[in-house]
């Protein structure tokens, strides 16, 4: 679990657990779901159709920022922050290969955005970046 001192922003919730029970508004929301056709999560088969439908209807109220794969977001989502990351997998030869991820945005709310908020958006996604990937550690 978190204390407040494994993060340096103040007023970020973590919240870990299913989407669907929320109606946020107003919000940044950052969601990390199991990417497509990977294993997924230990409760069950992951409705991705429904997830990205959900994303949608939260982006007229939110800001929201999924991570997935680099090429298999939907079409109507738009990347805003690309990069590579190491799998947690070894190939036989014990190397661990690189993949190409990206933070996507419903694309008619990232171009409704201004500027600045895109830089700020920038910014705190970076920020939030940095928090999960020491969460992820932590386990």
């Amino acid at each position: 679990k978190l204390k407040p001192r494994d993060y340096p922003a103040r007023g970020i919730d973590f919240y870990c657990g299913s989407y669907d029970k929320l109606q946020p508004k107003g919000a940044l929301i950052y969601c990390d779901p199991p990417y497509l056709n990977t294993t997924g999560y230990k409760t069950g088969v992951f409705d991705h159709v429904k997830f990205w439908a959900t994303m949608r209807k939260w982006s007229r109220r939110n800001v929201v920022v999924v991570s997935e794969y680099a090429f298999s977001a939907p079409a109507d989502f738009a990347p805003i922050y690309t990069f590579q990351k190491r799998t947690g997998l070894r190939t036989k030869g014990g190397a661990q290969p690189v993949r190409g991820d990206a933070l996507f945005m419903h694309a008619p709310a990232f171009a409704r955005m201004s500027k600045e908020k895109k830089e700020r958006l920038r910014a705190a996604v970076e920020q939030v970046e940095k928090m999960t990937a020491k969460v992820k550690g932590s386990k």
